[in-house]
């Protein structure tokens, strides 16, 4: 939120003077202050709510797989955190999901946390992401069952993740479609932007 305000004041400021330099009017230079203090406001909001929402699919882009493999590792008799901490390996640590999972980890190696489920639980309520949310409660609940009980349950929640992840995609294609009309949309509006500027400008002047 701080960086917001600051965004604000940097670029309405900037606006303020640049139209006070154009030789513009007060009331002109006012009013195009607070556009542009309103757009710095919103902007990072924007960013931060794009990078978030951008993250949460790709955690439901990746479950699937990651599932899946824990769910193989188990059925070979591999302890769950064992198998858990293996399904890890070879991925790309910086991609959201095996990121917040190797932190989960991570926490309970330095004794931030007093087991694994405790760790899991708080990467949940922090990221509060479905996909994480249904994956860590099927783990609380089913954690101290069998290994071949608990990769039946693996494999059927990558199922389930796997039928996400198609509806995901589909969407994902439909907003690409609609994004490739938004410069045609934003040519126009500029066009009319051009087209009217002279008008309102001598209408604030009168």
């Amino acid at each position: 939120m701080k960086k917001s305000y600051r965004m604000a004041a940097f670029v309405g400021g900037f606006t303020l003077v640049l139209c006070f330099i154009g030789g513009n009017s007060w009331i002109f230079s006012v009013c195009m202050a607070l556009v542009g203090g309103i757009a710095g406001f919103l902007l990072p909001l924007w960013q931060t709510s794009r990078r978030k929402r951008k993250e949460n699919r790709m955690i439901t882009l990746d479950m699937a797989e990651y599932l899946t493999a824990v769910s193989l590792l188990l059925s070979a008799g591999i302890s769950l955190w064992d198998a858990m901490r293996r399904g890890l390996f070879g991925r790309d640590l910086k991609r959201p999901l095996y990121r917040e999972i190797s932190g989960a980890f991570e926490q309970y190696a330095q004794g931030r946390v007093s087991d694994p489920v405790s760790a899991f639980q708080r990467m949940s309520e922090a990221l509060c992401v479905p996909a994480i949310s249904t994956f860590v409660c099927a783990l609380v609940q089913n954690y101290k069952k069998g290994t071949h009980e608990l990769a039946a349950l693996f494999m059927e929640l990558a199922v389930r993740s796997r039928s996400q992840r198609r509806d995901l995609a589909t969407k994902m294609a439909d907003e690409a479609t609609t994004l490739l009309l938004l410069p045609g949309a934003m040519a126009l509006i500029a066009m009319i932007l051009v087209l009217l500027a002279p008008a309102l400008l001598q209408l604030i002047q009168i």
